[in-house]
């Protein structure tokens, strides 16, 4: 029997108001209904987020990363898996002092009992940083690990990957995709996008600055 979902991710924008985040967020909640959205840089609104009407969010992590699962559907074995140990340096603008991100994870559950779906959020612009490049190719190795661990559910890899879905080469998520046997489903020039293994992701698209976001939402 062939079963579907309709999921979305969000990159929430950190350092807004949290009432505002929560409103933009109800408003996408409301308008599409998805099954589960897949949260980035939700960390200062994680007590906002537990009150959005019709959604739980049944994991969430320091660094930001989370799951929204609409009320009436199944999740189940969330969880929280490292993507790396050392927190990475960077700074808000150069006049600012360097502060310190936590390490980055991934968070999972199972969703309406097929899917294993998994947000993340990648170390941005690994080129330019000795650090975060390590960073970056560490959460690589992690999640090549975590889909070999795991064949039997259909896998949604989904997020903030910070690199375009069409660059290849060492470390990127289209590399990561052929080393498990993903596709990339991805809207050309956007960050946001999903890894799919054994199920097929449809009816794509994006729209700019809903919720209030500087990314766009991933439909």
């Amino acid at each position: 029997m062939t079963r579907s979902l309709a999921g979305a991710l969000f990159n929430c924008k950190a350092g807004r108001n949290p009432r505002l985040v929560k409103a933009g967020l109800q408003a996408i909640l409301d308008e599409h209904r998805p099954a589960f959205v897949m949260l980035q840089e939700c960390t200062g609104y994680v007590p906002a987020l537990s009150l959005l009407t019709g959604y739980r969010l049944v994991i969430h992590d320091v660094c930001g990363t989370g799951i929204l699962v609409r009320t009436n559907v199944e999740a189940k074995f969330a969880s929280v898996h490292r993507l790396g140990s050392v927190p990475w340096p960077y700074r808000i603008n150069p006049r600012r002092p360097l502060k310190w991100h936590p390490r980055r994870a991934a968070c999972k559950a199972i969703v309406d009992g097929w899917l294993d779906a998994v947000a993340i959020h990648m170390v941005p612009d690994p080129e330019h940083s000795h650090l975060r490049a390590i960073a970056y190719a560490t959460g690589i190795r992690r999640l090549a690990r975590y889909a070999d661990d795991r064949l039997a559910r259909p896998l949604l890899m989904g997020g903030d990957w910070n690199t375009p879905g069409r660059k290849d080469g060492p470390d990127t998520p289209r590399r990561l995709a052929a080393r498990i046997a993903a596709e990339v489903t991805y809207e050309p020039g956007e960050v946001l996008y999903v890894l799919n293994r054994k199920c097929h992701v449809s009816d794509v698209r994006t729209i700019p600055g809903a919720g209030g976001s500087d990314h766009a939402l991933f439909l």
